[in-house]
């Protein structure tokens, strides 16, 4: 009979350890992910409110200008193909007549994403300035300009080579 009492003690020990375990992993995984929810949620509205703001209407943090010994319309298209040598990029308004291309590159491992505009100005005899600013879509104190970085030396490349061709030295 003492033995039964021992065994039935350690059986009903072992069953009230193994159902707390299991009771207390079921709690921690259900508290785990509804905290894990609310984080998501909290974290997503924060970065959604601050590319809202941060957006298209953010002040330029880059600024250059090159110039162009050819007509607004063949610029405004150099301005086009140059965004082949980005990925993750969205136009957001283009305007030929009025010499502006507005382009939104997307967030990547190196970016968290920039606004980049090219505004083009006339400056007769067949002189174009174009003008390109960029932003980044969430302000931090170190930011990669590699894309604007990428485009602009392949505007580069034709202004360079623009010159050449005109023998503006």
């Amino acid at each position: 009979m003492d033995r039964n009492k021992t065994t039935a003690l350690t059986i009903g020990l072992a069953a009230g350890i193994v159902n707390g375990v299991l009771f207390s992993l079921k709690s921690g995984i259900v508290v785990g992910v509804t905290f894990g929810i609310v984080a998501v949620i909290i974290v997503c509205g924060v970065v959604a409110i601050v590319m809202r703001a941060t957006s298209e209407n953010s002040e330029a943090s880059f600024k250059e200008t090159l110039l162009f010994h050819l007509s607004s319309d063949v610029v405004f298209d150099l301005c086009e193909k140059a965004l082949s040598v980005v990925r993750n990029h969205k136009v957001r308004l283009r305007d030929q007549t009025q010499g502006k291309l507005i382009v939104k590159l997307g967030m990547t491992w190196t970016s968290t994403g920039e606004v980049i505009m090219f505004q083009l100005k006339e400056g007769g005899a067949g002189i174009t300035l174009l003008e390109i600013t960029s932003a980044p879509i969430i302000r931090s104190p170190v930011y990669n300009y590699e894309n604007t970085e990428k485009i602009l030396s392949y505007l580069r490349e034709f202004a360079a080579a623009d010159k050449k061709s005109s023998g503006v030295a």
